[in-house]
């Protein structure tokens, strides 16, 4: 019911993540149930998108680079060279000017109203409820509202968001938890 078929198909078993390289890897492959679980079980919680957007718009040297032409096709070739899965990840040794690393070259991230709706029960997920079939939030819509069109990779993080469950499971979908 909280997770499709893909649930922890990376790890050796359900509460084994595997080998030490294992478990310092991004967490995928896990619902965003299970990742908001996890940080409340940690005394923490998923960012919001509007967070994790504050976040990662930070390069090693400014707070706000997202319209600086060279950080942003800079973000755009991390995205294009994504690893496909987390087992390959290593990660980058270059910080963003808050300390955080990995934004945006590891592995894309839950976050706590990745859908811009936030349902109790997440009703869109299973077809039902007010929320079921909000054509505001899927695909091409997210353009409707943009600041700044010419930023690509915003659209494809709203893109990645937009077609997202909270059952859904990637090899390429991890988190992080916030305080």
């Amino acid at each position: 019911v909280f997770a499709d078929d893909g649930y922890l198909a990376d790890w050796a078993g359900p509460l084994d993540a595997g080998t030490a390289t294992s478990a310092e890897r991004p967490a995928t492959q896990v619902s965003w149930f299970a990742a908001r679980a996890y940080c409340a079980a940690q005394g923490g919680r998923l960012p919001t998108v509007d967070e994790w957007e504050y976040v990662a718009a930070a390069s090693a040297t400014q707070r706000d680079a997202s319209n600086d032409p060279a950080y942003r096709q800079h973000v755009l070739a991390l995205y294009t060279m994504r690893v496909a899965r987390a087992a390959e990840f290593a990660p980058a040794h270059e910080r963003n000017v808050y300390g955080i690393r990995d934004l945006h070259g590891a592995v894309w991230e839950w976050t706590l109203d990745f859908n811009s709706v936030v349902v109790g029960d997440d009703s869109r997920a299973f077809g039902s409820g007010v929320n079921a079939r909000d054509n505001h939030l899927y695909c091409a819509s997210a353009a409707l509202g943009a600041t700044d069109p010419s930023d690509y990779p915003a659209f494809l993080r709203s893109a990645v968001r937009a077609g997202l469950t909270a059952r859904t499971t990637m090899a390429g979908l991890g988190f992080r938890c916030a305080a």
